[in-house]
């Protein structure tokens, strides 16, 4: 069948009995279908359908081919749909092209393609091809100029989209999803979508768009999904200007608890004899059942309801009359009562979602069991007592205190957790024999919503054993706001598919609820996240991936060419990115690695990889930057800014902490951790940098507050200053190695060239539990210089092994009472320091110890060229000590070893004497000029200076003697006489006395001497040995 028209007078060519064709240079005429119009060619052999206008408009109206069912040609294959719209196509108020594949068709289903200018598609109105039968379905391809706008949902509830679908359980491939608007926008709103399902063994279709721009806001969703052993469908978008994705629809309140998985109380036996302890139960008795929740199962005598997981607890039944009585207890197990979990119940309609009752403790001698009396009172139970008025399905969820509900809400908070135990009883009038079954939704046609959030989002999910498909967005920008989401989950054994996002200048995700994810709920494995921008920032905004059962967390790769800035924005709102195992999880937590020239966190952000599974790995966080700060905490001081590995339960270690950076900068309480809670070992902290600063409260640890064993520490940077405490002085800044219980500390260990501590700052290693394990690590340093300014390095322990400082430093100065020292608590032994240095100065009540109270003091060993400042002493004084005392008396002092050329530094100096030498032999007496004369000086140097006067200018001597008379050509080996007799004939040169000074050209002063040639100076003074 064939639509069209001309609206300008033109020729239509009839080709065959199949087609026709449209003159290319006559503008051709609009064509609607409205008002419930159906133009249907489905039969066995299928046929097609071709539109030609300017305009396409439906409204109310369905176009429609494919094969029905009882098709008996082998491998036949439906007709196409195919539009061509030179002006715009509107579909609206639930209109319909589709191209299915009917139950029991054979042959595969045809395509649909429609090429137009702009495209809108709103009011529930659909673009689909579904298989019911065994054959796949087909593809639909649209391309278009213009703008694209798919939004909004009927009063009934019915969404706004494109889909094609793999229905029934033997149905072949899913059709695939192109969009072509290179120049153009596509804009899903209001729970407007496009999406590809598979609920068989075979694949779901792909989705891929070529556009310039792409906008998902109030709900709008691109969704691929698999509920069977078939793979979801990849989506690839190609967007080369931006992608937008923003809000939630707040038009539409999706019911949570349809596809929710229960625990159905419908085939159990109800006891139906009266109970003395229900008031209501009366001569014939309510009907109950008592459920118990053991540590690993959920059962009534010996049927088995399921696992007792680490989730809410919901149980389902259905009432068959109106204002049927129903009562719910569960005995409070703080009380003396059978269990362990401090219980809140929940009343939900399941087919309307409104939150009926709830209660947490109440005090009743009546109830389902009733309550009980101990001690004299009765029991505070979780309790409630109703009358439920119309017949239905009903929810009861039981959490644990606190959590929380509303309507529509699922519950949240704390959950009963695996080894958890709890009694309910149940008392139901008119109980349902079989539970009341909820359609998959309301209508009979064209029905399918593909996902019941409202979040507005890119989604790939499994849900069956089939793996969700992989997600890919090439685009120069991508923002996230307001709870858009982009994730790919794992719901069953099917793994996540992996997203890749290419991200040309600038990718941002805003607000908690803003997330882009990758989740494995059950045994399949989350998929991986690898994004590669330009900038990334995080404002509240989230990048995670996690497990909640046996499969891993997928991994985490971001490389920003420029930076990476994660903030936080209120006190639930802080940007992160993490990879976790969930309370439960059996599989491992993934590993983060973030490359970029810049990566900061503010106001409580973090990066981090945490393990609350049972046994399993932790993930690391590898950070490779130019610079890397942290700076600050969340608004309300609880959570720092922060890179994190943790393990909090089970036995499996946490993951390591590597950061690799020029500077480093961890500032107003913000923190570089690694810790454990449970059984399993911290990871370790490995930093190389250039320049670390760790000051005004910020923190480098590595932790136990359990039975595992504290990671070590290792930095290798240059230049390190730790400085200052918070700002409201309860936290110094420190790099520190730590256990709080009965556990191992890790062991600091620094390689510098200059360590610098000052203003109350820290490096310490610490055990802080009682038990034998309590072992507190070492603290080793080698650096050129190491400056303690009011600061401290430290290795305490309480109980077990004692810490050691091990320091390697050309000088060591210590100013204004800082420490050094190994001091024991209780009956633990000192530790030992030792120190190999250059010089070791210690001014201002600094002191070098390693003290205990109830046991032997430790040892200190120094090494030294020059020790100033300081001195061993048994008991500490006011001034610099050398100390390893203990509080038990002298017998039990450790021992101090001090290595030095001597203690005394002027010690092997001599007192010269003032006059070296003689002086009056130094100085030459005035004389008369004559043979014979002589001026002899004893010693080198000339006349010794006195230290304790000025120092004295040098004195130019000049000699002024004529020089003989001989040839102007010198001879240049003269020949001395042969004869040895001839040799007291040579004139010896005479020193002759100055007698006057001149300034010479210069400006020096020069003493001389009148020349031997004038007139001769009689001196009227002639020294009594002088011969005249």
């Amino acid at each position: 069948m064939e639509l069209g028209g001309l609206s300008n007078p033109g020729t239509v060519t009839l080709n065959g009995a199949t087609s026709v064709s449209f003159p290319d240079g006559v503008q051709r005429a609009d064509v609607s279908l409205t008002n419930g119009s159906l133009v249907d060619v489905t039969s066995v052999n299928g046929g097609t359908i071709a539109i030609n206008g300017a305009n396409f408009d439906m409204s109310q109206s369905t176009l429609q081919a494919g094969l029905t069912s009882g098709t008996s040609i082998p491998d036949a294959v439906a007709g196409n749909i195919t539009i061509n719209a030179r002006g715009n196509t509107n579909l609206i108020d639930k209109s319909l092209i589709a191209n299915d594949l009917l139950t029991s068709a054979i042959g595969n289903g045809g395509n649909i393609q429609l090429t137009t200018s702009a495209l809108t598609i709103t009011g529930g109105s659909r673009i689909q091809t579904v298989t019911n039968s065994n054959g796949a379905s087909g593809d639909i391809e649209i391309n278009a100029n213009g703008a694209i706008d798919i939004s909004g949902f009927t009063e009934d509830g019915l969404f706004s989209g494109i889909l094609t679908r793999s229905a029934a359980d033997t149905s072949g491939f899913g059709g695939n999803i192109t969009i072509n608007n290179a120049q153009g926008s596509l804009n899903l709103a209001n729970r407007g979508f496009i999406g590809t399902v598979t609920r068989t063994s075979s694949n779901g279709g792909a989705i891929a768009l070529n556009l310039n721009n792409l906008v998902l806001e109030t709900g709008g969703q691109i969704i691929t999904a698999t509920t069977n052993i078939g793979n979801a469908g990849d989506i690839t978008i190609n967007a080369s200007e931006s992608v937008t994705i923003s809000g939630e629809s707040r038009d539409f309140v999706p019911n949570p608890f349809l596809d929710l998985d229960t625990f159905d109380l419908n085939p159990l036996e109800f006891i139906t004899e009266p109970n003395p302890n229900v008031a209501e139960s009366g001569p014939l008795g309510i009907p109950y059942v008592s459920i118990e929740r053991t540590p690993e199962q959920i059962i009534n005598g010996t049927t088995v309801l399921g696992a007792a997981e680490n989730q809410v607890d919901y149980f389902s039944f259905s009432i068959t009359n109106g204002n049927s009585r129903a009562i719910f207890d569960i005995d409070n197990g703080f009380t003396g009562e059978d269990g362990n979990v401090d219980t809140k119940i929940f009343l939900f309609n399941q087919g309307t979602g409104e939150l009926l009752e709830v209660n947490d403790d109440s005090q009743a001698a009546d109830g389902a069991g009733g309550s009980r009396e101990v001690f004299g009172s009765f029991s505070t139970d979780s309790l409630i007592e109703t009358t439920i008025t119309e017949p239905g399905v009903y929810l009861l969820g039981v959490g644990a205190f606190p959590s929380d509900a509303s309507n529509n809400e699922l519950i949240e908070g704390a959950t009963p957790e695996v080894g958890d135990t709890y009694t309910l009883q149940v008392s139901l009038e008119n109980l349902g024999t079989e539970g009341v079954s909820l359609p998959e939704d309301p209508f009979n046609r064209a029905n399918f919503n593909l996902n019941v959030e409202a979040r507005s989002g890119l989604f790939s999910e499994s849900t069956g054993t089939g793996h969700g498909g992989s997600l890919t967005i090439n685009t120069d920008k991508l923002i996230l706001n307001n709870g858009g989401r982009i994730s790919t989950d794992a719901f069953d054994a099917g793994d996540g598919g992996n997203i890749t996002l290419n991200v040309g200048s600038l990718l941002e995700v805003n607000n908690a609820s803003t997330l882009i994810s990758s989740i494995a709920r059950d045994s399949g494995n989350a998929g991986n996240l690898v994004i590669d921008t330009k900038q990334l920032q995080l404002n509240g905004g989230i990048v995670s991936t996690d497990t909640f059962s046996s499969g891993n967390a997928g991994e985490i790769t971001i490389t920003a060419t420029e930076s990476v800035m994660l903030s936080g924005t209120t006190v639930e709102e802080r940007g992160r990115i993490d990879s976790n195992a969930r309370p439960g999880a059996i599989g491992n937590a993934g590993r983060v690695v973030v490359e970029t020239r810049v990566l900061q966190l503010r106001d409580g952000a973090q990066i981090r990889s945490i393990n609350r599974g049972n046994n399993m790995d932790g993930g690391s966080v590898t950070v490779r930057a130019k610079e890397v700060s942290a700076i600050g905490t969340s608004p309300d001081g609880i959570f720092p800014s922060a890179l994190v590995t943790a393990t909090l339960v089970g036995t499996g270690p946490g993951g390591n902490l590597t950061i690799e950076t020029e500077r480093l900068l961890v500032s107003d309480e913000a923190a570089l951790s690694s810790s454990t809670r449970g059984a399993g070992d911290a990871g370790t902290i490995t930093i190389r940098a250039t320049e670390l600063e760790v000051s005004d409260g910020g923190e480098v640890i590595a932790s136990s507050l359990g039975d595992g064993e504290a990671g070590d520490i290792f930095l290798q940077v240059n230049d390190i200053e730790v400085t200052g405490i918070s700002e409201d002085g309860q936290f110094p800044s420190r790099i520190a190695a730590f256990s709080e219980e009965n556990s191992a500390a890790g062991s600091v260990t620094i390689t510098s060239n200059n360590l610098r501590v000052r203003d109350r700052a820290e490096i310490s290693v610490s055990a802080r539990g009682n038990g034998d394990n309590a072992k507190a690590g070492n603290l080793d340093i080698t650096a050129s210089s190491i400056v303690l300014d009011q600061a401290t390095l430290s290795a305490e322990v309480n109980a077990g092994d004692n810490g050691n400082i091990n320091l390697d430093s050309q000088l060591i100065l210590m100013r204004d009472r800082s420490n050094i020292t190994t001091n024991a608590e209780g009956d633990a032994t000192g530790g030992n320091i030792t120190i190999d240095t250059d010089l070791l100065v210690a001014l201002d009540n600094s002191d070098i110890t390693a003290n205990a109270e109830d046991s032997f003091g430790g040892r200190v060993i120094i090494n030294a060229l020059g020790i100033f400042g300081t001195e061993f002493r048994e008991q500490q004084t006011p001034d610099s000590d050398i100390t390893a005392s203990s509080q038990l008396g002298a017998s039990f002092s450790g021992t101090v070893e001090i290595n030095a050329p001597s203690d005394d530094p002027s010690a092997g100096l001599f007192q010269l004497p003032e006059n070296f030498v003689n002086l009056k032999l130094l100085v030459a007496t005035g004389c008369g000029t004559s043979d014979g004369n002589q001026f002899t000086q004893f010693g080198r140097g000339g006349l010794p200076t006195d230290p304790t006067k000025p120092l004295r200018g040098e004195t130019l001597w000049v000699d002024l003697r004529p020089l003989p008379r001989h040839s102007a050509r010198r001879r240049k080996n003269p020949i001395l006489p042969s004869n040895a007799s001839n040799a007291g004939n040579w004139r010896r040169s005479r020193v002759i006395e100055a007698n006057r000074w001149i300034i010479n050209n210069d400006g020096v002063v020069e003493l001389v001497a009148d020349s031997p040639q004038s007139s001769p100076f009689i001196s009227w003074f002639s020294p009594y040995y002088c011969v005249r």
